[in-house]
């Protein structure tokens, strides 16, 4: 018997890979950005639009105006931590009509952005106070309309037939509000990004956390249910089975256990590592996290987890590193104009929009800053600087940077081509609470609205999330061989990747 492989044009193909239809391969070509292989819904043939189809169907051409659908995402703070500003709303955040339910997200680093999934008909990003308005809304005949809300791989999705998060009704030709929606608080009601803390005796970031609205049944052991899981540094555990930090860090050259998590939280120990102890960490421990930000790893340090950065290569030189000087008080000032990078100048927006920040645009009170660089290195964000330190000791400076961030893998010769992981370093505490270590989560968190302090530092966990706001990508669905009528050789899967359907018996 003979067979006639077929070719990439009688196909109707020009991307991907393909069968010939007789046990061969063929390679029928790659699309330019921002087409996608089978980004327009039809296999193998490049595009960035999918035909109109599902949802797409239901948009309404009004005689005049459009269906819009108006809203404010917040964060889901709850009581004994709500006040006068609280819950407060959250910036940069994607909200899209899906044309289908979103796909899982899968835990652990990733270079890029979280994927955004669903195929979505219209979308738009919050503003600075949370704001959103979405026009030429579909009006499906139920007259109730799903909707995403994702910044990163925080992500709610409120669809038909969900009791925990419906869907919102929507009348044609009219604007239609949501009210104020919250990100998601736990697993039932979307996704949050599985974090790992290693706890300090002196700055409980966890309670930040808390108080954004994450339920407190979140909040595990690793290997438990909850997205954010707890290690003890010196700070406070779960229960007596918390595990150290050497676990989530090891001596040994190892991601087995960083590499299950979306972003490491590593506070202050209260133990300088240049006086030695316990703080110090190992070639092999910071070689962990350098190779942990190098795959896709967020990661937030303050104060003396300095001991992660300023003696290895190439953190030591996000920065130039000096002994550590300690304040009781003074004045954080958010750098502004920050042209060069808007999320620095959203922040100085939203800190202002808040009741409860101070008077003076861009300003807030800060107690105990602690002062361990000098200057912010090449190709970093810095964030804010301290004025008025206090009390004044000799020849100390009074102002000095206090918070940067920047993108990995790092260099000081040239900035990340694209952004792959993200390192935040704060030189400063959520309070300056002390006498956590050994507490039971969360006896060391204070109750009462979020002070401006803490949330500056809300904000920072936002943004060590997120991702520049932009148009979802394209997506293709890819087939298989069933879908595909194959049962042998190999085949595309209509977006780019390969199939292999088996092989035929003599």
């Amino acid at each position: 018997t003979t067979c006639k492989p077929t070719t990439c044009a009688a196909l109707g193909f020009n991307c991907g890979p393909a069968g010939d239809g007789c046990g061969g391969s063929l390679s029928c070509g790659t699309c330019v950005s921002p087409n996608i292989c089978g980004g327009a819904g039809v296999p193998g043939m490049c595009g960035d639009i999918p035909a109109c189809t599902g949802l797409c169907l239901d948009e309404v051409k009004c005689g005049s105006g459009t269906t819009s659908l108006t809203g404010t995402v917040v964060a889901g703070t709850q009581a004994p931590y709500l006040g006068t500003s609280s819950p407060d709303p959250v910036p940069n955040v994607l909200v899209y009509v899906p044309n289908a339910a979103p796909t899982a997200f899968t835990d652990g680093p990733a270079c890029g952005c979280a994927p955004v999934s669903g195929f979505p008909v219209v979308s738009t990003t919050t503003d600075y106070q949370g704001n959103f308005t979405l026009t030429n809304v579909p009006v499906p005949p139920g007259g109730k309309v799903p909707l995403v809300i994702q910044l990163g791989s925080w992500r709610r999705y409120f669809s038909v037939g969900s009791a925990v998060n419906p869907p919102f009704s929507v009348t044609a030709c009219a604007s239609n509000a949501t009210g104020p929606i919250h990100l998601p608080r736990n697993k039932a009601e979307g996704d949050i990004p599985l974090t790992a803390i290693s706890t300090g005796d002196v700055d409980a970031m966890e309670c930040v956390l808390l108080k954004m609205g994450v339920d407190p049944a979140e909040f595990t052991d690793p290997g438990g249910t909850g997205r954010i899981q707890l290690f003890q540094g010196n700070g406070a555990v779960v229960d007596g089975a918390t595990p150290a930090e050497t676990t989530l860090v090891p001596n040994a050259i190892s991601g087995a256990e960083l590499n299950k998590y979306d972003q490491v939280i590593l506070p202050c120990w209260g133990d300088d590592p240049r006086a030695g102890g316990a703080n110090v960490k190992t070639v092999n421990q910071q070689t962990n996290i350098i190779n942990y930000t190098t795959s896709g790893g967020r990661m937030f340090a303050t104060h003396y987890s300095y001991a992660w950065l300023y003696n290895i290569a190439p953190f030591n030189t996000a920065a130039t590193w000096i002994n550590d000087i300690s304040y009781n008080t003074g004045t954080g000032n958010i750098v502004h104009p920050s042209p060069a990078f808007p999320d620095v100048t959203t922040f100085y927006l939203w800190m202002n929009a808040l009741t409860s920040n101070g008077s003076v645009a861009g300003q807030f009170a800060i107690s105990t800053e602690r002062n361990d660089f000098s200057v912010a290195g090449p190709n970093t964000e810095l964030w804010v600087n301290l004025t008025g330190a206090s009390p004044a000791i000799g020849g100390d400076p009074t102002s000095f940077p206090l918070t940067f961030t920047f993108n990995t893998p790092y260099s000081i010769a040239t900035p990340p081509p694209a952004a792959c992981g993200r390192v935040i370093y704060s030189d400063f505490h959520v309070t300056n609470s002390g006498g956590t270590d050994g507490v039971d989560f969360p006896k060391e968190c204070t109750t009462g609205e979020m002070t401006s302090q803490e949330k500056s530092l809300e904000y920072l966990i936002w943004d060590l999330a997120s991702c520049p706001p932009g148009p979802p990508p394209p997506e293709c669905t890819p087939g298989t061989c069933a879908s595909e009528g194959f049962n042998c050789g190999p085949q595309g899967d209509g977006c780019g990747g390969t199939l292999s359907c088996g092989s035929c018996s003599g």
